[in-house]
């Protein structure tokens, strides 16, 4: 008789949305921000980043590594020269949900092995980059075996990511005027603020503001502000028992509908779809 050992599933992907680095002054940001409905993680190799997701704000070096779940509404910000890596992928695996939210500082042999991973790719995967598309393509000479190997290796650095340490947000903003401009708009989450209203309550011109804003986080002062909400509606769903009406007034906005149609737009689920999803907890 043998007793047998059962192989967790700790991480499992299903599927690779694309693994390829960036020049981000290349991309032309429409300063909106973004959602999917894939995980997907920023490995910095030089330069600066600033990683708005659902309201927070991150600081990202070069080594470090921020993750963030499906229907994450985010945007960046990059200083001049910055190079990162950007990875996206299916899994149903809840193990990684403790390191989101959070900056990962990779050790030298966690670098080592994603630059294997990134060099792996380069042989297996092709890039189709448009304005309409970017999509992961397969090279015509690899194989089954090959994105397998691949997926392989990129789930044993994720297993890696579930141990690596990390640093808290660093929520005290260098630029006073942006700090300014933040705790603002926290003091007021209960209103719903138009560009103007916002201008005036900061005492900028909103042509500075715009370029502040931009600049600083990589999108407008109201998608910043709205960024804020969807963290909050986002926090209230996981923290209390308000209702989606409850939260759309605290919120201030002017109806449920209009909450649940932005909310949509923005993470691509609705809030009753995100308050019985995976992602909340």
């Amino acid at each position: 008789m043998y007793k047998k050992l059962s192989v967790p599933n700790v991480i499992r992907l299903d599927s690779i949305v694309n693994i390829y680095r960036q020049n981000i002054d290349d991309r032309q940001s429409n300063g909106r921000g973004e959602s999917h409905s894939f995980w997907e993680f920023l490995y910095l190799e030089s330069g600066h980043l600033r990683v708005l997701v659902d309201g927070n704000l991150y600081s990202i070096s070069p080594g470090e590594l921020i993750l963030y779940p499906p229907h994450a509404f985010h945007c960046v910000a990059a200083s001049s020269g910055t190079t990162a890596c950007n990875v996206s992928f299916d899994t149903n695996s809840p193990a990684l949900l403790n390191q989101t939210g959070q900056v990962l500082m990779l050790s030298h042999s966690a670098q080592e092995d994603f630059a294997r991973i990134l060099s792996m790719s380069n042989r297996v995967l092709s890039l189709k980059d448009t304005e309409a598309d970017r999509a992961t393509l397969l090279h015509d000479n690899a194989t089954q075996a090959d994105i397998q190997r691949l997926a392989n290796h990129l789930e044993l650095f994720l297993l890696e990511l579930c141990n690596t340490e990390t640093r808290s947000n660093n929520k005290n903003f260098r630029n006073e005027q942006f700090a300014a401009f933040h705790d603002y708009l926290k003091k007021n989450m209960d209103k719903n603020l138009t560009l103007e209203n916002i201008s005036d309550g900061c005492a900028v011109s909103v042509s500075k503001l715009q370029k502040l804003c931009r600049d600083y986080c990589g999108c407008g002062p109201v998608t910043y502000f709205i960024s804020l909400k969807i963290g909050a509606a986002k926090q209230m769903m996981k923290d209390s028992s308000l209702n989606i009406t409850q939260i759309s007034d605290r919120l201030g906005f002017s109806s449920v509908h209009y909450f649940s149609r932005l909310f949509k737009e923005k993470t691509g689920m609705t809030p009753s779809e995100f308050a019985k999803s995976a992602y909340k907890n």
